[in-house]
């Protein structure tokens, strides 16, 4: 993903939750794509940015472990 079209999806969420009058916490894994903390801090609804420390993924999310170990018995 380029780091434009991840810049355009937070833009388009951001105006989504304006018109609903709401505010999201968003947690953000540390692929270089999702920009830096200050280059999207100016989005008035999303209140917050937290960038995972690496390596946590597997922790977070169990079954995207299974999946790609899956993937690398088979390939």
């Amino acid at each position: 993903m380029q780091q434009s079209i991840w810049l355009d999806y937070l833009k388009n969420l951001n105006s989504l939750i304006c018109v609903q009058i709401k505010n999201i916490l968003l947690l953000i894994n540390n692929t270089p794509t999702h920009g830096k903390e200050d280059e999207i801090s100016s989005f008035s609804n999303i209140e917050l940015y937290y960038y995972l420390p690496p390596n946590t993924n597997v922790h977070l999310q169990p079954l995207d472990t299974k999946i790609i170990n899956s993937f690398k018995a088979k390939y």
